[in-house]
């Protein structure tokens, strides 16, 4: 995994004024990988949420957010501890109807790191620009392994670095 991509992770998980990370890349990139290595190192629980079980899209659209994200968690069987947690949604586009509640969840629990991504999601979130502005949401893009970062990884204490 690119070291470069887990600092900026770690970047934006440590800013007090962090906002929503919007986490976009091919399906298979390795963005649940490398959301879980953000939870390791910085000592959180990471909690993911696949919308498109329908159970957990269910409570998403029955609840208002400290309820939903209460219910997600039980529902994962983890809990939310605020900033010792990550919530990672996945598959937004199974439930868009949560797209307009991503600017309550963040008012209602600023602590909580919440990552969302999707099949798609730049296109949902086009849909919802009125009401809720570019400006509300971090955007980072995650892409596959460079040969670099393949070499880095299968290497370890190799001493390898980029020239």
């Amino acid at each position: 995994m690119s070291r470069r991509f887990t600092i900026e992770l770690i970047k934006w998980s440590d800013d007090p004024k962090r906002k929503t990370l919007i986490l976009c890349g091919e399906g298979q990139s390795g963005k649940i990988r490398a959301v879980r290595k953000l939870a390791s190192e910085t000592n959180r629980e990471l909690i993911i949420i696949d919308l498109a079980n329908p159970e957990f899209s269910r409570i998403c659209k029955e609840n208002a957010p400290k309820e939903m994200t209460a219910a997600l968690a039980s529902a994962a069987g983890k809990e939310i501890a605020g900033n010792r947690s990550i919530l990672y949604l996945d598959s937004l586009e199974k439930c868009p109807e949560l797209i307009p509640e991503l600017k309550n969840i963040h008012k209602e629990i600023p602590e909580l790191p919440l990552i969302v991504t999707g099949n798609g999601i730049d296109n949902l979130l086009k849909k919802y620009e009125a009401d809720l502005p570019a400006s509300m949401f971090t955007y980072l893009l995650h892409t596959p392994f460079s040969f670099n970062d393949l070499i880095r990884e299968i290497t370890p204490g190799s001493g390898y670095r980029d020239r």
